[in-house]
Parts: structure tokens; sequence; C-alpha cells
């Protein structure tokens, strides 16, 4: 059987007319009928209407989307057939390639599909700036907005996708970085970004007689910024738009300026370019090293010196012209002083030797300037007060210390071979008379 029922057809006399099935008109009286009987035996004579029987596919959809040919597909016979799921915007669905085909056979089918939004995510954005991120620049993301909390910029439902975080420092700012592209795939990202205000540098010209600016003073501006010296000039950068005050100060040898500074003090103001300026120093305080004497009490000596003894001989040849009274030894070291002194008179005084004295000792005031010329001592002893500055102008050991500033010859015995002066030493100084033999000590002279 093709069909539910199938056709019988009977032919009730043979061969013999009329062969036909009824007709009013062509066959009034027919000898052939028709019959139907289905798979069960049984027996119509219409024959009946028949239908073909036909399933359905229910698609259950969860999340936003919708399902072709339709979630509810029907009037399908046996067969295979495709499915396609359209996931509303930024949603996806868990059918591979969107697709799921479904066999019928002799059924109605159900299925499923489940959309899912796609994840969104956050960009954040740290802001590191002295002041107020909105004093410091302006900051923009595409395709979205930052809201601010303090130094924290946040954009946040992004969707998957790339962003451009662009970063704009007001003009007296700058930043470690301007653009940035950020791919966000569910994800939230965090940027941080450095704003820094614009600094400068301030140069000072120097024009220093002993050559590199270090050796001639310090600059300090606004009383605690000390620029680096070196060569021809001082420099300090790092510094912000504003006003700036700049004290120039002289070294120091012997407790005093050595150079006088010509400006003292500037005021400039930097306004988003370097600043430049011009000083110069004069020298004041004389230095042996360099100038080949040093001052005291307003008059000049020389640099300590070892004397060179003068023989018997040879002192009593020149006694007369520089005014020694006794010629004494073969190694006569006063006589030696006396002749590098150009005479007696070029000996200092023994208030020379005390204001030598409060130099070199500025904590003693009193220095013996008058009294025996004897062995007793003026001062008492001294630890430690020892200007080592002012001793940097005579000697290069500043940690040596042992000279006889020669006077005269010893007239208070009248004594030949002794001469009287001031001893110095790094723990105490004293009036005294010593053999005009002594040799070893560093003596001056007075220069006129």
């Amino acid at each position: 059987f093709k069909e539910n029922y199938a056709e019988i057809k009977f032919d009730v006399n043979g061969k013999a007319e009329p062969n036909c099935e009824y007709n009013a008109k062509s066959c009034p009286k027919p000898d052939t009928f028709k019959y139907y009987v289905n798979a069960y035996g049984k027996i119509v004579e219409e024959k009946p209407q028949t239908y073909q029987t036909t399933y359905c596919i229910t698609t259950k959809i969860t999340g936003s989307g919708s399902v072709l040919p339709s979630n509810t597909y029907c009037g399908l016979t046996n067969g295979t057939y495709t499915l396609t799921a359209v996931p509303s915007p930024d949603w996806s669905s868990n059918w591979e390639n969107n697709e799921k085909s479904i066999t019928i056979n002799g059924k109605d089918e159900e299925t499923s599909v489940t959309f899912t939004e796609a994840p969104k995510a956050c960009i954040k954005l740290n802001v590191n700036c002295a002041n107020n991120p909105n004093i410091c620049g302006s900051y923009s993301i595409s395709n979205g907005a930052f809201s601010q909390n303090e130094n924290e910029y946040t954009a946040c439902n992004l969707k998957p996708g790339s962003y451009t975080v662009n970063v704009t420092p007001k003009s007296n700012y700058t930043s470690n970085w301007t653009t940035q592209t950020v791919t966000l795939n569910g994800l939230d990202q965090i940027l941080n970004v450095t704003l820094s205000e614009k600094t400068y540098c301030a140069k000072l010209n120097v024009d220093c007689p002993a050559g590199s600016a270090n050796l001639c003073g310090s600059y300090v501006i606004n009383g605690n910024k000390e620029m680096t010296a070196s060569s021809d000039y001082a420099r300090l950068c790092s510094l912000r738009s504003g006003s700036y005050d700049l004290l120039i100060s002289s070294v120091k040898a012997g407790g005093k300026d050595k150079y006088k500074v010509k400006p003292e003090n500037i005021s400039f103001t930097i306004t988003n370019s370097d600043w430049e300026g011009n000083a110069s120093f004069e020298k004041l305080v004389k230095n042996c090293k360099e100038d080949g004497y040093f001052e005291a009490g307003g008059k000049k000596f020389s640099c300590p010196f070892k004397p060179t003894p003068l023989t018997k001989a040879e002192c009593e040849a020149e006694k007369d012209r520089l005014g020694i009274k006794n010629c004494y030894t073969n190694s006569d070291y006063f006589a030696g002083a006396v002749k590098q002194c150009g005479g007696i008179s070029g000996l200092p005084t023994r208030q020379d030797t005390a204001n030598i004295a409060k130099l070199i000792y500025p904590g003693i005031s009193n220095f013996g300037t008058v009294g025996k010329d004897d062995y007793s001592w003026s001062a008492s002893r001294i630890d430690d007060i020892v200007d080592k500055e002012f001793l940097s102008i005579l000697y290069t050991n500043t940690d040596y210390l042992d000279m006889s500033i020669i006077v005269r010859e010893d007239t208070l015995y009248d004594i030949p071979h002794y001469y009287c002066g001031r001893y110095f030493y790094l723990t105490n100084t004293f009036w005294s008379c010593s053999m005009k033999r002594s040799e070893g000590r560093y003596t001056i002279c007075l220069i006129k």
C-alpha cells in the first residue's frame, strides 16, 4: 500500500461492454466499480481524504536573541533541519557558529539555545600629580566618559573593543604619556599617568679670580637650594615658574671673606624659560699660596719660611748693615732670618705677633703685648681652638703648626746668643726667648 487506503477496481461482466464507471450522461449503467481498502481490511466506496503526518522543532530561548526559521518550527516531515541562532547586539549564543542541526524521525523534537551578554568592563586612570588633577591636565576616553573620584578617573560599562585614552597636560605641565590604546575583553584595565609641573634652570655666570666658581663662593637660592658651581658658572635646575632670591657668599680665609662679590643678592623670576645672571668676585684676603704674603692688623707679612743660618764670619761682615748687635755661632738662624727680612726693621713687632695670634686663636683675646720680655708665658694652654681656615693661608697642611716669629735679640738680659719672639703650636702659644742656633722652626718677615 502506497497510501492509507488502496484502490480496488471490479469489472462485473468481464470484457463485455460498456466497461465504464458510472457517469450520468456517458455511463448510466456502469459495469466497473471502485472500492478502497485500508491496511486493516476496511472497505469503503468513496476514496477517503488522506493527510501526511508532520512534526515540530521547538527551541527554548534563554537570554536575548531569536532562532530562525522560528523557535517553533512546524510542518516538518522526517529529515534533518538546520536552525540558526541570532543573538541581539553584544550578545553571543552557545551554538557553534550560531547553528544547530536537528533530525526528525517520526516525532517532535525539542532543543534549547542560551544567549549570553558580552562582558563589560572598566578603564581606570590613576593620575599622579602634586596638585589637583584638573589643575594638571584634562582626561578623555573614546566611546565613553570618565567620572572623577579624587585622583582616579573611571569609565565603566564598556563593551569589548579598543578604546583610546587621551591625557592633555596644561601649558605649564608635562606628562609621561599623552595617548594610550586599551583593548577590553571583559576584564578591567588600569592605567597610570604622571604629570609634572615644567621646571627650568637658573644659571649664574661667575667671574672668579681663582678660576672655577666654586673656589670663590657659594650660591644659594631661597635659603636652601644650593647651586652647583664649577668652571665659570653656577647652576641649579628643577625650578618651577615663580620668584626666587639668590644669595652669593664668599669663601672664608682667616675667618674673613676672601672675596668681595658683586652683587651679593639677586632677585629673579622664572616664567616658562630658563634664567641667566652674572656675578664677579674681587679678592680681599691675600693668601700665601696664591699671593706670596698674608695680612694681619693692617700689615703685610711674608709666608712662613725656615731661615738659612749665617756663619759667625758672615754675621760679623753684615751685622752693622742689618742692625745685629751680637754674632755668636757658626749656625746663626737669627742672623739668617734678619738677613732674609732685610734687616732688624723687617722683623715683626711684638704687637704684630699678638695680631697674628688673634687670627690663629680667635677664642683668645690677651696675648701679652706688654710686660717683661723674658720666659714668662702670656697666654694659657689652648686646646682645639686653632682657626685652621686661617692656617690654610699660611700652610698647605693645616694639621701642622711649628712657628717662632722672631722679633728681636734678647735685650732684657743682654744674652748675646739668644733671640726673643712668639712661639706658635696647635695646642698653645707663648712669648719666649731661644738660642740663636735653634733650627727647624718657621718665621716671617714684615713686608714694607
